[in-house]
């Protein structure tokens, strides 16, 4: 009986806490009033010891933390009050950053499903952006990033986590 208790008592706490605690990627986490996001070129540049293109925020309560990935860059706010303009360009983009971001293009077209090659495409202009020195445009594109990388399936993501785990 004290087994069937305990099992009881651990399957509820399990599933208390799956509830609680929302972890959309190795790019992106978010539980109840926090969430932090790297963007992709920054997570490659964080495995090389490069800590750049992230944020976290953590809101209290009644306003809820969002937290927007995007190629190079991030944007972490709470809402209601949060911060909903123009993303700069990041000033750390560098031509190793430039490197990275054109390999990371090079997987999602040679990926192989439709959600993949959208998602190179943004990148492409994304990058056409920061190559021009586009604010408004980078900005755009940049959510555009975050959008379809929420509508990605979970084999894509995980293609892409590791990706930027496994890049050298």
């Amino acid at each position: 009986m004290k087994k069937l208790v305990l099992i009881y008592f651990l399957s509820v706490a399990t599933i208390f806490l799956i509830s609680n605690l929302e972890i959309i990627s190795g790019t992106k986490t978010q539980s109840p009033g926090h969430c932090s996001v790297y963007s992709v070129v920054g997570g490659v540049l964080r495995g090389l010891g490069i800590d750049v293109g992230y944020c976290e925020v953590t809101c209290p309560p009644p306003s809820t933390p969002h937290c927007k990935s995007g190629f190079f860059g991030v944007d972490c706010h709470c809402d209601p009050g949060g911060h909903h303009g123009i993303r700069s360009i990041p000033d750390w983009i560098n031509q190793q950053a430039l490197d990275i971001a054109t390999n990371f293009i090079a997987f999602c077209e040679n990926y192989g499903t439709t959600n993949m090659s959208n998602l190179a495409g943004i990148c492409r202009n994304v990058l056409l952006a920061v190559q021009n020195n586009d604010t408004n445009s980078y900005s755009y594109w940049e959510d555009q990033f975050d959008t379809q990388y929420d509508n990605l399936l979970a084999e894509e993501v995980t293609a892409i986590d590791n990706w930027i785990a496994n890049y050298h």
